[in-house]
Order: C-alpha cells, then sequence, then structure tokens
C-alpha cells in the first residue's frame, strides 16, 4: 500500500484470516479514496478474478469508482454508487446469502471428499490436493466508501453487516470500510464499538485526534500511554496515514506510511488492459439517477421485461416465476398472471404497454387495445396493434376472443373505469354481462395489462382484476397507490429514488403472489411507429 516514512521499506496491506477487515478515516481529501484505487489496482496486477473479486460501494454519490463498473471488469463483481437505503441493505443482503451459499458449498466438498472443512483456506487447500471438481470461490474484498450511510434510514443494514462481519472471514470474504469519522456507541445510525472490535486493521489519516481516538486505544497496553498515533493525526499530510494491525492496543504495532497513489491516467490505463488480459465481465453497476435506457435489442423469450433493478438480489427463482435479477432485467414469465399498472406518471404505463408489444412480437400473439379514443397513450400504439375504442367494438372483440379461446392474445385496457358498463362497485351481488366479459377476458387471455391511475379506482370498480393481477407497477410519488400495490410487510423509506426524475422512469415493482418487490427504472418507452420518447403532459 506504500512505503514506511521511517524505514522506506514496502508496507504491506494484508486480508488473511487472522487479520480479515480494515477500517479507515480520514478528513476530506486526506487520501481516503485514493488508498482503495491502490488496493483494488493492486488486487488486478497481482492476482485472477478466480483468486479475488472486488466489490465497491461507493456512498458519495459520486463517479469515484465508475470507470470498474463501466469496464465490466471480471474481478469487480459490483460496483454500487446508488446511496438509496434500500439498495445499500441489498448489497449488504446479497453477500450475506454469498455465505449462506458457501456454506453449503463446503459441505458438498466435505461430503464427497471425507475431509473437514470448516474455513475457507481449508476448502482451497482440499481442492488443490484431492483435485475435487467443486466451485472455484475466488476471496472477495467488499470495499465500501463513507460507509456511516449504511445506517440511515435503513435498520435492517446494521444486522446484515453484523453477520458479515461475524462470518465472512469463515468463508472468505473480507472488508475494507472508509469514513470520515469512526465509530460511535449508538447502534440505530452508526457503527458500534462491538463490531469495531472485529477489525483488527485500523488505517488513520489526517483527522482530528477524537476521531483517531475511536480506533486507537487511549492507553496503550506496551507502553501504559496514549498512542501517540492519537496526536500525530491531526498533523498527517495528505496522502499519510497511521497504520495499526493490533486493533490499535499496541504503540509498538503503529507504522507511519506514506501511501502510493494512483492517478486517473493510471487507472483509465488499467481498466483498458485487464478486459484485452482477463475478457469482460458482467460487473452490476448500479448508478445513482441512471437515466432509464432503451429495450436492449435481445430479450429472453416467453418473459415479460420491464428495465432494470436498482438493487443487487442474488435471485434464483425458478425460470417460471417472476425474477429481479442482478443488476438487470426485471421480468416475469405470464403463465395466468397479469399486470396492474397504477400511478399518475403516464411515461410508467406507456413503458409497461411498450414491454406487452415486444413481447407480443417476440410471441407471435396479437396486440389489442382497449381504451377510449382520446386517450394520450394511444399514439405509442404500434401499427400491428388493434385499438378499440367504442362500447361496441370492445365488447365483440372480447366475445370474438372468448369465442375462439386459443389464448393467442396481449390485452392491454387502459383506464376501462371510464365504461361503467365494465365496472362492479363494491358491494354489487350480481355482475353484470360487461363485467363478466371483462373478467373472463382477462383470465383467458395469454397477458393482459390492466391501467388505473389510482389503485382506490380498481378496487371500488374493478375489484374482479385484482385477484387475476397480481403483479403491480406503481409510478413513485404517490403513496396511496404504493401502499395498495406493495405486500403489508413492505417497509418504504423516501429517499431521492421516489421523486421522479426527468431523465428516468422510476417505478415499485411488486408480485403480491410471492411477495416479491423492488425498485426499477424503466425502459424508454419509445413509440415503434413515431420513433420518439413519450413526454407526459
Amino acid at each position: 500500500m506504500g512505503q514506511s516514512d521511517v524505514t522506506r521499506q514496502p508496507v504491506t496491506l494484508a486480508f488473511t484470516e487472522e487479520k480479515p477487515y480494515a477500517l479507515v478515516i480520514g478528513d476530506v481529501n486526506s487520501g481516503k479514496s485514493a488508498l482503495l484505487h491502490t488496493v483494488a489496482l493492486q488486487i488486478f496486477a497481482n492476482y485472477t478474478p478466480d483468486e479475488v473479486k472486488l466489490a465497491i460501494a461507493d456512498f458519495k454519490e459520486g463517479a469515484e469508482f465508475a470507470l470498474y463498473g463501466a469496464s465490466r471488469l471480471p474481478a469487480v463483481e459490483a460496483v454500487v454508487e446508488n446511496e438509496d437505503p434500500d439498495c445499500a441493505a441489498s448489497f449488504l443482503r446479497y453477500y450475506v446469502s454469498e455465505l449462506h451459499r458457501r456454506q453449503s458449498c463446503f459441505t458438498a466438498l466435505s461430503a464427497d471428499t471425507g475431509r473437514l472443512i470448516r474455513k475457507y483456506e481449508t476448502y482451497r487447500a482440499v481442492q488443490r490436493e484431492t483435485g475435487a471438481v467443486s466451485e472455484i470461490l475466488p476471496r472477495i474484498l467488499l470495499m465500501i466508501d463513507e460507509y456511516q450511510s449504511l445506517f440511515e434510514g435503513n435498520t435492517e443494514t446494521a444486522a446484515l453487516l453484523s453477520e458479515l462481519v461475524r462470518k465472512g472471514r469463515t468463508y472468505g470474504v473480507h472488508l475494507i470500510m472508509a469514513s470520515q469519522r469512526g465509530v460511535s456507541e449508538s447502534a440505530r445510525n452508526t457503527f458500534t464499538a462491538e463490531l469495531k472490535d472485529h477489525f483488527p486493521t485500523r488505517l488513520v489519516f489526517r483527522c482530528p485526534p477524537a476521531a483517531a481516538r475511536r480506533l486507537f486505544s487511549d492507553r496503550a497496553v506496551d507502553t501504559g500511554r496514549e498512542n501517540t498515533g492519537i496526536a500525530a493525526a491531526v498533523l498527517l499530510k495528505t496522502g499519510h496515514a497511521l497504520l495499526n494491525d493490533e486493533a490499535g492496543q499496541t504503540e509498538r504495532a503503529t507504522v507511519s506510511v506514506q501511501c502510493f497513489y494512483a492517478g486517473d491516467d493510471l487507472i483509465e490505463r488499467m481498466c483498458s488492459l485487464l478486459p484485452h488480459v482477463n475478457g469482460t465481465g458482467e460487473t452490476a453497476w448500479l448508478r445513482y439517477n441512471a437515466a432509464s435506457r432503451a429495450a436492449p435489442s435481445a430479450l429472453p423469450h416467453g418473459e415479460v421485461t420491464f428495465g432494470d433493478s436498482v438493487c443487487l438480489h442474488k435471485d434464483r427463482a425458478a425460470s417460471d416465476a417472476d425474477s429481479l435479477k442482478d443488476d438487470g432485467l426485471v421480468s416475469f414469465t405470464p403463465n395466468g398472471t397479469h399486470i396492474l399498472c397504477t400511478g399518475s406518471d403516464l411515461r410508467v404505463p406507456a413503458s409497461v404497454l411498450c414491454s406487452a408489444a415486444r413481447f407480443a412480437e417476440q410471441e407471435g400473439l396479437s396486440l389489442h387495445i382497449f381504451c377510449a379514443e382520446s386517450h394520450p397513450l394511444l399514439r405509442l400504439c404500434p401499427e400491428t396493434a388493434t385499438v378499440y375504442t367504442t362500447l361496441a367494438a370492445q365488447r365483440e372483440a372480447l366475445s370474438r376472443q372468448l369465442r375462439e379461446g386459443q389464448n393467442r392474445a396481449v390485452n392491454v385496457f387502459l383506464e376501462m373505469s371510464a365504461e361503467k358498463e365494465f365496472t362492479q362497485p363494491l358491494g354489487t351481488l350480481r355482475p353484470s354481462a360487461d363485467t363478466a366479459l371483462l373478467k373472463n377476458a382477462v383470465a383467458h387471455s395469454r397477458l393482459s395489462v390492466v391501467f388505473e391511475r389510482r389503485c382506490k379506482i380498481v378496487r371500488s370498480e374493478l375489484p374482479q382484476i385484482l385477484a387475476l393481477a397480481p403483479i403491480h407497477i406503481t409510478a413513485v410519488g404517490d403513496s396511496e397507490n404504493l401502499r395498495a400495490a406493495l405486500p403489508d410487510t413492505a417497509r418504504i423509506t423516501a429517499t431521492a429514488f421516489d421523486v421522479p426524475q426527468k431523465d428516468s422512469i422510476h417505478a415499485y415493482y411488486c408480485n403480491r403472489d410471492t411477495e416479491k418487490w423492488g425498485k426499477i427504472v424503466l425502459f424508454q418507452p419509445f413509440s415503434p411507429c413515431q420513433g420518439h420518447l413519450f413526454k407526459s403532459p
């Protein structure tokens, strides 16, 4: 990581079973982020992706590590720049699930070889010695910049981080966490002293003595006096740090280090060179307020695909179940499952309409749209769609679909509550013929999309639709719709995500049958016939 100020000899920062985690503190522009870059580049230069992988979380809303995500380096599993509390929690949850998965790998290899495997080093040794065909598990280093943000607005993160810290060393998962200030005794919104004890490696850049005292012991056990690094911390120059790998307990373990510095040109050259050496990977890159993108040209067949998840989920759902995938496509397979879309941001149903149109085209299905003649979303209808704007035409089309019974239709219903003949107010004991017709048409189509601006309208006027459409896509900024759309157990913390963005179409996704839900950025709703981005009035 640098060289000693005294001996001018190299100083090594090690992540091992005995020293699995490191804490870093320091003022702004003192060298914390530069150290993280040095660690990343050293790993790229000295280890293959099969040996070590990185996951980087930068909670400064900046682009400090964006190049690693954009370069899709195989050694980089994830780059998270989104400070949304749910995104931060899912980052930790993702790697907690990785601990559990690795535990299963240990058990499987132990059963195959008859060897006792209780820790990561033994797992790799047994692989080498026996030649057993088992999954290669590289070490994982989580680098978290401004880790205090983990504890703001989400009560789950403290428990997740605690599990990672307590079990990570056993399964080859390590952490280096940086912040301007260290720890406090408040378990609600910061990093507790109890968890700090699991971090034997401490690095202090320029900071006030009070901050250094939280990492270095007031009284060193080998001298009986206050660690001299506490007073020295305020005098450190940029790029200089005090390293103590005995939890700040002993004076003799404190080393003054001139850290190496990696400039932008070196980082760019490394990120340009590495894909030629190792190829490209599938780095999950979660950006702050990422703009909506056009749907990829190649989408999975048989699935309705809406956009990108803003969280890491480690979802291993069955192929016929909806999935919130890692930094990727939010999709589901419509086997008798239909979509309810609500919210006042018309870009949301516009995007969902385009998703339904893509699905119909890929599967060779007919696309039918039912709405009033003046509906603003009509201009998004592709030329292949058949539009029904009168009550008579809608009745005839739905009846014909039921008579043919081929299940070859994709139906989109835009604010059908305006047609009172199709509504069924709560308390109605005997539904009308038109109400039953709409319900049966939704139930027997390959896919149905129902859009109403207010979920309350669906409950009061179209209650027969709720049981048929467990998939809910809800625009942000509407608390009433969110409460109705999400499971009762879902916790919503208002963040910047919940404010409609100019270039980004934010929505909540929920499958009420499976209780899966998450935040997604929908695809841009391009009109196949007009070729422009839909603008809400």
